[in-house]
């Protein structure tokens, strides 16, 4: 039985190919009503899309584009002298991966209000953006849901909480398996965690649940301690009733600071860095790949754009990409 093609719908309802393309791919230009017509018509004469034939149409169109395909841009609200190694890690190779597939790409920097979110969207927006790369955040962030209708957007980073989009972010649950595994792997079972309250928000408590399954196994109890970043806590007292052999640092900042502390105590523990070593490398731990992130975002965003998919999706994805564990590096000579 010969194939029903868009021709066959055309000719049913007298109307030109082209037309019942652009309705059936719900291109502007077509009303409701007849959008509707072809619908029904081509779901009563048995119309299938031929993925050879769309795969095609596609590198066609791709190869009659010249010059730059689009303007993207990454949106984070972290002031530039701020901005830790790993977020400007990320949105570099970023940038080097849009600019390679021929896309235009900055960062713009933002007031994440509210207000200030929506002053930046229609100032993008008039700068003829197409795609919105999420960038991390300084504190898990909830956008408002209105505004983002021109744009095709990805999230690459956890701390964007809503709305929610296709989003390309570390596999938080397998890095924090792996990490306790290594330091398990060294025959250490009172394993410490101090962990900012907002990391173990962003990361979907992923630090919190592995460490918990291990001290489950090994019938162990050291209860993590978490703190504010406004209120740094008594980290002597706690390393004094849990008595860890290791502590896993979740804000690398702060490790300086809690060694010190431990130190000055007379309190020996070793250490590990349950964040990205992109924010510095001062005890071994995770290494996020903030590289690979920052290319398969782009590739997703570079999808959108390409296709025309804008706004919030009704069903989100995500690719989560597994990191890897390094070690201090050696000393100086």
């Amino acid at each position: 039985m010969p194939r029903v093609s868009l021709a066959s719908v055309a000719a049913a309802l007298r109307i030109s190919t082209m037309t019942v393309s652009r309705a059936l791919r719900g291109k502007p230009g077509v009303s409701p009503e007849l959008a509707a017509r072809v619908a029904a018509a081509a779901k009563r004469l048995g119309y299938r899309p031929d993925p050879e034939i769309g795969r095609l149409m596609h590198y066609l169109r791709q190869g009659k584009k010249t010059g730059l395909r689009a303007s993207l841009c990454g949106l984070t609200d972290f002031p530039q002298e701020t901005e830790p190694a790993y977020c400007t890690r990320l949105h570099r190779r970023a940038a080097e991966h849009a600019r390679a597939l021929g896309f235009a790409f900055s960062v713009v920097r933002i007031d994440s209000s509210p207000k200030g979110l929506g002053s930046a969207l229609r100032s993008i927006r008039a700068r003829g953006v197409e795609g919105i790369l999420l960038l991390p955040m300084v504190a898990p962030t909830a956008f408002a849901a209105e505004g983002w209708e021109p744009f095709s957007v990805v999230a690459a980073t956890s701390s964007v909480t809503a709305p929610h989009f296709h989003e390309v972010v570390p596999n938080h649950a397998a890095n924090a398996r792996l990490l306790v595994e290594r330091l398990a792997a060294r025959g250490f079972r009172r394993i410490g965690l101090i962990e900012l309250e907002s990391h173990a928000e962003r990361t979907r408590e992923a630090l919190p649940a592995a460490l918990a399954w291990h001290d489950a196994r090994l019938r162990v109890r050291c209860a993590p301690l978490f703190y504010r970043d406004d209120a740094l806590p008594d980290v002597a007292a706690w390393a004094r009733h849990e008595r860890p052999e290791v502590v896993v640092v979740s804000h690398p900042p702060h490790l300086p600071r809690f060694r010190a502390t431990l130190e000055a105590a007379g309190l020996r523990v070793q250490w590990a860095l349950g964040n990205s070593r992109g924010f510095c490398d001062l005890a071994p731990g995770l290494d996020e790949r903030d590289d690979l992130i920052g290319i398969a975002a782009i590739d997703t965003l570079s999808s959108l754009v390409i296709r025309g998919e804008r706004g919030i999706p009704p069903v989100p994805t995500s690719i989560a990409i597994a990191g890897q564990w390094v070690e201090e590096p050696a000393p100086q000579r």
